[in-house]
């Protein structure tokens, strides 16, 4: 089911993350090499509120209460001690996970043609199931990339899936 799929793609990308940033110090977290503001310490934080955001549109409760530093729109600070540490932000990424993966199990076909609640998002993703693509695929694997990138600018070897 595609549904299966999804959820295979969301724990390949966190194994995928960890790669990207695990050999980062606390300091490269926060570098913005160039022109790239999205440092890997806002990727992470932007793509947990994400994932919090999922939830909410399928059922789930809870809000990820550091989202005002990585809703969209927001811009990433290189201000030392204004976000948690690469460890904590790691274990809140996997816990954005563990949240969204049971309600994805309880979807049915039926569901996934539901309306999108959110009316500001329903241009870009009109239907939950292209919340669920968007979100869970799309969009994560946009930001890993993005990380990718980041990673060449800063002179770091590449990693590999």
């Amino acid at each position: 089911m595609l549904i299966q799929k999804i959820i295979g793609a969301l724990k390949g990308q966190e194994a995928m993350l960890g790669k990207l940033v695990g050999d980062l110090t606390e300091e490269q977290m926060m570098a913005q090499p160039g022109m790239m503001k999205n440092h890997p310490t806002w990727q992470i934080g932007h793509l947990t509120t994400t994932a919090y955001w999922t939830a909410s549109m399928i059922g789930g409760t809870g809000n990820y209460e550091k989202a005002d530093l990585y809703n969209y729109g927001t811009v990433p600070s290189s201000e030392a001690g204004k976000y948690d540490s690469k460890e904590q932000l790691l274990a809140d990424y996997h816990q954005s996970h563990e949240l969204v993966i049971p309600l994805l199990e309880k979807l049915t076909a039926k569901d996934l043609e539901k309306e999108t609640p959110d009316e500001g998002f329903r241009k870009l993703v009109p239907t939950i199931g292209d919340v669920i693509l968007f979100t869970n695929v799309s969009h994560e694997q946009m930001h890993l990339g993005e990380l990718l990138a980041w990673r060449q600018a800063m002179g770091l070897a590449g990693v590999l899936f």
